[in-house]
């Protein structure tokens, strides 16, 4: 192998509430579709779904300078897109395929509390949940207008099994740290519940600092700052694999305005968006 997947795996992409998500995808499909410098580009069908919603994000974010809402409860949007070699010898060949699920946060972190979360016991690759406490109340129709658990947990395991590699973006201003480290922990076991320990060596796995414009580290490297900011599952990634990357990313571009909201700090849209080393954790996978 040439490099860490092969042109058809897929790249699974998880974090939390707050975590960036959203907004780092589409600055991905947007900037990677165009001519940001990178050693891979985004290719998106465009009669899909995955084109369609990221469109509405790209015109939020870049021609009306707004942040995308929070993905909403009732909302559950498949996103895939393939990355291609851009330059060199493959260039127009696939690398691999970038594949999430743009539910809300809390529908992960709900499947993956101490109760639900896939453990070392449960081999078969089943998250045990409550069937009778679904996400959201019914609408007053009788008619659930969301995923129930039961549906946002199969697509938790799709993802889980299925993907060659994962990246874990981390909010550095999430305000329960021991949360975020204990959900994106729970997901890491799910992995390794789900492959042999010499597949989950060579497993690749990425951590990436999201909101990095608002960030300053002194004389720390990214890895000792995602080893404070997620020590269970940093501890747990060194153990277990050997494939690991530590990134940092600026979605929105270096010095960013701040706009604060009682005790929230809202970054400011800036009229000419310059994203840095958003490809870099991308990268990592060739």
């Amino acid at each position: 192998m040439s490099g860490k997947v092969e042109p058809y795996d897929k790249i699974g992409l998880f974090g939390g509430i707050g975590s960036g998500k959203t907004i780092y995808l589409t600055v991905l499909f947007r900037e990677l579709s165009k001519g940001y410098d990178s050693k891979l580009a985004v290719k998106v069908d465009p009669y899909s779904s995955s084109y369609e919603y990221l469109e509405e994000k790209v015109k939020l974010l870049y021609e009306r300078q707004e942040l995308p809402r929070p993905t909403r409860p009732n909302e559950c949007e498949r996103i895939q897109f393939h990355l291609m070699y851009k330059r060199g010898a493959k260039k127009g060949e696939r690398a691999f395929s970038l594949w999430t699920y743009d539910f809300p946060g809390e529908s992960l972190e709900n499947c993956f509390k101490p109760k639900n979360y896939l453990s070392l016991k449960n081999p078969e690759g089943i998250i045990e949940t409550s069937e009778d406490s679904p996400l959201e109340d019914k609408d007053p129709s009788g008619t659930s207008q969301v995923p129930s658990q039961t549906s946002v947990r199969e697509l938790i395991d799709e993802i889980i099994l299925e993907a060659k590699g994962f990246i874990f973006l981390i909010d550095p201003f999430r305000q329960s740290k021991i949360d975020q480290d204990s959900l994106l922990l729970r997901i890491a076991r799910a992995i390794e519940a789900g492959r042999s320990k010499s597949a989950l060596l060579k497993t690749p796995i990425v951590f990436v600092v999201s909101k990095a414009d608002q960030v300053f580290l002194s004389n720390q490297t990214i890895e000792e700052y995602i080893a404070e900011l997620v020590p269970l599952t940093y501890s747990w990634q060194s153990f277990s694999c050997e494939n690991v990357g530590f990134f940092s990313l600026y979605s929105l571009g270096k010095n960013i305005d701040v706009i604060k909201k009682g005790d929230k700090s809202i970054p400011k849209v800036p009229k000419n968006l310059q994203p840095k080393n958003i490809a870099d954790p991308l990268e990592y996978f060739i």
